[in-house]
């Protein structure tokens, strides 16, 4: 536990050539009346760790509290820098990352509204001496490589989404019916991009001869349909159905079309490549979660990497709470809570990612989550899916907080423990 009265604070405003710090003592005094600016590199940060050292020894002082606010990786060097200095160490110097909100939030109540990088540092530093502090940052080297490897593999997953989302939008100008329809089980299979790409309008696909579209259907899906000729006869009954679309678009929309469809594509094969190699950076770690049913290697592996260290959390309430897996609580004047209270996302986006999408596959698969999914779709009146997701991740989390704590298997006898 720091003295505060011996504690240096030290705020940093993080921009991408420089470095604004203000050092407060535990009374909010600055302990250097100008502006103090390093460069943001490897002098920069030397310079500044002997500026720390010397202020520590001129007044006496035996306790070091770095903040910084949040700036993507424009601070994570800096951060690095001062808790692996030599001359820091004998200060055991804590580093604290703060949300943008939070220093926000700071400066209006100190009533201080202008934004500039040494009103920021100083509102960094004087929140430090204010407590309730986020958890000190750490610099676990193993679980930040697979970090980059599944924080990686969560952007291109979003980056196919909004394409599939796109090319969804666009299909349906060019085939309103097919778009509406559930003829493929997967939109995006080699059979149906096929068919969306390769007829230039709905017209040449309705007077395809009804032999030559089924042969057609088992050449582009590698024979794999039980029943080509019912997809070939609802096709045709669609593009019967479908908007026509002018002629001045036919060509802009299909080619629009492909393009996404290559975009996807792209995604898909480098997802692949990613997923190979997180396969093999999470063989090096100790991965209990792999034994639950539903939740693969990649899967797992976001989980770890976002959690790291299990023991940096009391319980797996502090571990919700971290993932953003905790509700705002709406109540009316008789005290009901409602329905559509929503999550409060203010938490980890990466792990919150993770633990969802393993709920929805623990969902497919282990009977008591099977239960429970239902059990909240059938409790919510509104966004149903959503909501059940949302429950049966929160209900995930217990188990994954205790198969790491514990680091043991899963079997569907385990019940964690208090």
């Amino acid at each position: 536990m720091h003295n505060y009265a011996k504690t240096l604070f030290v705020g940093a405003d993080v921009g991408l050539d420089s470095v604004d710090i203000c050092f407060l003592d535990y009374m909010g005094n600055k302990l250097f009346p100008k502006r103090l600016v390093y460069p943001n590199n490897l002098p920069g940060s030397q310079e500044l760790t002997e500026q720390i050292a010397k202020t520590m020894s001129h007044h006496d002082l035996d306790a070091i509290m770095f903040g910084i606010e949040a700036t993507s990786f424009l601070g994570w060097h800096l951060e690095v820098a001062i808790l692996q200095s030599p001359i820091l160490w004998k200060f055991k110097p804590s580093v604290f990352c703060f949300n943008p909100a939070q220093v926000k939030a700071h400066k209006k109540a100190l009533g201080i509204y202008p934004k500039s990088d040494p009103i920021d540092a100083f509102a960094v530093a004087d929140r430090l001496r204010c407590g309730k502090l986020p958890k000190p940052a750490a610099f676990n080297f193993p679980y930040i490589a697979l970090q980059r490897l599944t924080r990686l593999r969560f952007h291109l997953a979003d980056y196919m989404a909004r394409e599939k989302n796109i090319f969804l939008s666009v299909l349906f100008l060019k085939f309103s019916s097919l778009r509406q329809s559930d003829i493929f089980s997967n939109t995006f299979g080699a059979a149906s991009l096929a068919v969306i790409n390769d007829f230039l309008t709905v017209d040449e696909l309705a007077a395809r001869p009804l032999p030559d579209l089924i042969d057609f259907l088992m050449d582009k899906g590698k024979s794999h349909f039980e029943d080509p000729a019912s997809i070939a006869k609802q096709l045709k009954d669609a593009a019967s159905k479908a908007y026509r679309l002018h002629s001045d678009l036919q060509k802009p929309v299909n080619f629009a079309l492909k393009t996404t469809a290559e975009n996807i594509r792209f995604y898909s094969k480098q997802m692949t490549i990613v997923d190979k190699q997180i396969k093999k950076q999470i063989a090096v770690f100790d991965n209990p979660l792999i034994s639950i049913r539903g939740i693969g290697p990649v899967f797992s592996a976001g989980l770890i990497a976002e959690i790291g260290d299990i023991t940096r959390f009391k319980d797996d309430n502090a571990l919700a709470k971290y993932a953003g897996l905790t509700w705002q609580f709406s109540k009316s004047g008789r005290n009901q809570r409602a329905d559509d209270t929503s999550i409060t996302r203010s938490g980890n986006a990466y792990l919150r990612y993770y633990m969802t999408e393993s709920a929805n596959l623990v969902k497919q698969f282990v009977p008591e989550y099977i239960a429970y999914y239902q059990q909240k779709h059938n409790e919510s009146k509104t966004h149903k899916h959503r909501r059940a997701l949302v429950f049966t991740a929160r209900k995930l989390v217990r188990l994954v907080f205790a198969l790491l704590r514990d680091n043991k298997n899963y079997s569907p006898k385990f019940r964690r423990c208090n």
